[in-house]
């Protein structure tokens, strides 16, 4: 019998990573929430006032004799920031869910799962994208989290078990079929031998060729196709909050000359200290009850954590905007419409950050700028091939904004003016984008626009 040894790489699912991929995904005015309510939770956590003088001694010095410093509170578990080895571990989500979804979902699912599941839960929630599906396997997902993958397909079934159905699913023809079992129907129906068996034919909708592969009549079809419209194809969006009337930006440009700056708003957050009559029981526990030093241990390893994933917030936003500054000049220094689609795993690959958490630190976070306010996403890679998104909305507005009143651009048209500058999108693409530009179609234009 031999014995082997192997060096594996796994994710160590601890609280602080927890905490770091939380915070890391809220907009600014949540964060000011969370930390409103971490300091009424945590007595150990208190509001800095005024800077630290130069000498004041650090959280973690000894301030005595005594046996221990406050950094040996802290257990060998990895209560700090991942370590690089656990950031390639993680999961690239191209745009991750809002958080006050991921909330809902997770209250809900901890309703039918045992506490000791809550942080696998909690892990599952979090890398869910926008729409609410997990796009990689659960297997890879166990192996990272060093848990049986039988408890990660538990909780990912009954995931996909709260309504509208198909939560945490791997994509939309499977978050279909769940809605699907939750409305009554058999692995046999038509509705669900159709997504199984006749995806091309039903994205094209071919009822002749679906009725006669299915071995059925084009009646049954249409049927079935108006139960398929019933469903939702992107479960979470009946989860969080609508998008807020207002944005409050994480950042501020500013451009002088062709030096360009920026600085991160911070001008309502409060700068977070531990308290020092806390540090005081823990400095010197043998005056103190120990019930009363076990409860400002756990206290202050939560304040620790929660202040480091602040600070590992903070320094990922840092790392990203310098990098959207200098692979994004000409937009801030030329043209509002020179947007050069950056890629999330480039910068990730650039920054030493997985594009997971580079995805995560962009959703939902805004520039301010003295052209406006901007989404950091608006600079990644969300448009056809070489042109992002925001390009080619702006090329649209430019060929509207000079078009023949008289005689507006139609959608069509707008399509192969585009073409012609080496766009080539579809009809339907340019009339989403003119919406989302709140632009009226060309028959409302006339004379109007």
């Amino acid at each position: 019998m031999r014995q082997e040894f192997r060096l594996e790489q796994k994710l160590i699912l601890t609280p602080q990573l927890l905490l770091n991929l939380k915070l890391l995904a809220l907009p600014i005015l949540d964060l000011e929430t969370a930390i409103e309510q971490e300091i009424l939770n945590n007595p150990c956590l208190e509001i800095e006032e005024v800077k630290a003088e130069e000498g004041e001694k650090e959280i973690g010095k000894k301030e005595n004799d005594d046996e221990f410093s406050l950094e040996d509170l802290i257990p060998e578990e990895n209560y700090g920031l991942p370590s690089k080895i656990v950031e390639d571990d993680l999961f690239d989500i191209a745009n991750p869910a809002p958080v006050s979804a991921v909330d809902e979902i997770l209250t809900k699912l901890r309703q039918k799962i045992e506490k000791k599941d809550y942080p696998i839960a909690e892990f599952l929630c979090n890398c869910l994208d926008e729409n609410g599906f997990l796009e990689f396997p659960p297997e890879e997902i166990a192996q990272n989290l060093g848990v049986e993958e039988e408890k990660v397909e538990k909780i990912l079934e009954i995931m996909k078990t709260i309504e509208p159905g198909g939560i945490g699913a791997a994509n939309l023809k499977e978050a279909l079929i769940c809605q699907l079992r939750l409305k009554g129907f058999g692995e046999d129906s038509i509705e669900i031998r159709m997504l199984r068996e006749c995806e091309e034919l039903v994205k094209n909708k071919n009822y002749q060729k679906i009725a006669a592969k299915l071995k059925t009549n084009v009646f049954r079809i249409k049927e079935a196709f108006n139960n398929l419209a019933n469903l939702e194809p992107r479960p979470l969006r009946r989860y969080g909050s609508q998008k807020p009337d207002f944005v409050v930006p994480d950042f501020k440009v500013y451009i002088e000359g062709e030096n360009i700056y920026f600085e991160l708003n911070e001008d309502n957050l409060p700068r977070l200290k531990i308290n020092n009559y806390y540090k005081e029981i823990l400095l010197n526990p043998k005056n103190y009850e120990k019930e009363q030093v076990e409860f400002v241990k756990n206290k202050f390893k939560s304040a620790v954590m929660f202040i480091r994933a602040i600070e590992q917030r903070k320094e990922t936003l840092r790392k990203i905007m310098e990098y959207i500054i200098e692979n994004q000049k000409d937009f801030f220094l030329v043209s509002r419409e020179i947007i050069k689609p950056l890629s999330i795993k480039e910068c990730g690959q650039k920054l030493g950050i997985h594009p997971s958490n580079i995805s995560r630190a962009i959703a939902g976070k805004y520039l301010e700028t003295p052209f406006g306010i901007f989404a950091l996403r608006s600079f990644f890679s969300s448009g056809m091939g070489e042109t992002s998104k925001s390009t080619i909305k702006a090329k649209i507005k430019n060929l509207i904004d000079n078009e023949d009143k008289n005689n507006p651009l139609t959608d069509d048209e707008i399509c192969e003016k585009l073409k012609a500058m080496g766009i080539n999108i579809k009809r339907r693409t340019v009339a989403k984008y003119r919406q989302e530009l709140n632009i009226p179609k060309a028959s409302e234009r006339k004379n109007k626009w």
